[in-house]
């Protein structure tokens, strides 16, 4: 299997939002900011990953702009 599913994307992103939530935790913000912090943060990850293309596994590493085979440096 050479793509992940969209649910599977979708857990990616969430586990993402989750360990910086829990980072912030550390810190004293109003419940109110967090719910909106981490909504936004879910539509920008989200967005940011298809932009990027982080998801595409056909056989190539892609960062950015950047694509190499698999098992190259």
């Amino acid at each position: 299997m050479n793509q992940l599913t969209e649910k599977q994307e979708e857990r990616i992103i969430k586990n993402c939002v989750e360990c910086i939530m829990d980072d912030l935790d550390d810190y004293y913000f109003d419940e109110m900011f967090m719910d909106w912090f981490k909504k936004n943060m879910h539509n920008f990850l989200k967005e940011k990953f298809k932009e990027e293309k982080i998801f595409n596994f056909e056989g190539t590493l892609v960062s950015g702009s950047k694509k190499r085979r698999l098992g190259q440096p």
